[in-house]
């Protein structure tokens, strides 16, 4: 590889033109005005007495039709349906356990030259799967999902919305190419110029905020999604991820 492929991202044209568009981006948002729009519930009407009749009447029927059926044989059921599912769709994930992905990750911010580092990943205990966040400042953070079978990652978002500021938007670009050089390590720099490219971040034009595309690389589905509201997110995760 020569030495222009080994050039940081933060030095090629590309990465600059990309921090331009999310600082004008992040600027405008943070100039204009956020109002907060409230959801009206709808309440249904009140059913007449000739439906609570017929109600009460069909549920009687149903009751007296209906079988009792074995709670054992409805667990070993569910179990056996559960363990299909899980042959036929194996875990999603990006190959990586957090501390892999901590270790991963900071490794690649030397080599962006950038202060960005996961000190440490508190994985919480959840009721289906496990999480973890990092917040690098008050305005960028990560979170991820971590199987609890295995225990590697199904996959990692970047959040961010800048102050206005240059590092602010430099950051966030620094950090979607960390996350992709950690979790594609065997890409060169110019194809990480190319993830970020069919993202939508070179479009003519683009309004960062209304943002919703997705590439795929080795296996790893990337995708970019803006809010004004939120800000920026940009997602690794796996492509067969169901």
């Amino acid at each position: 590889m020569d030495n222009q492929s080994k050039k940081p991202i933060f030095k090629r044209w590309w990465f600059w033109v990309i921090v331009v568009v999310l600082v004008f981006g992040i600027i405008g948002n943070t100039n204009s005005d956020q109002s907060a729009t409230e959801v009206n519930k709808t309440v249904p009407p009140a059913a007449s007495s000739e439906d609570s009749l017929n109600k009460d009447s069909d549920n009687t029927e149903t009751k007296q039709n209906s079988v009792d059926v074995d709670p054992k044989s409805q667990e070993n059921e569910k179990i056996d349906k559960d363990q299909a599912v899980k042959k036929e769709f194996p875990l999603a994930t990006i190959g990586l356990t957090p501390e892999e992905f901590k270790s991963s990750f900071n490794s690649s911010s030397e080599e962006f030259d950038s202060d960005l580092r996961i000190k440490n990943i508190s994985v919480q205990d959840g009721e289906l799967q496990d999480t973890f966040q990092y917040m690098f400042t008050a305005n960028l953070g990560i979170v991820g999902t971590v199987n609890k079978s295995g225990g590697k990652i199904r996959d990692v978002m970047l959040i961010g919305n800048g102050d206005g500021s240059a590092k602010s938007g430099a950051d966030i670009v620094i950090a979607m190419g960390i996350i992709i050089a950690a979790t594609n390590p065997e890409l060169s720099t110019e194809d990480r110029g190319e993830v970020l490219k069919e993202l939508g971040l070179f479009d003519e034009n683009v309004d960062v905020y209304n943002l919703d595309k997705n590439t795929v690389r080795n296996g790893i589905k990337y995708r970019i999604q803006g809010s004004e509201v939120i800000g920026i997110m940009f997602s690794a995760g796996d492509v067969n991820d169901k």
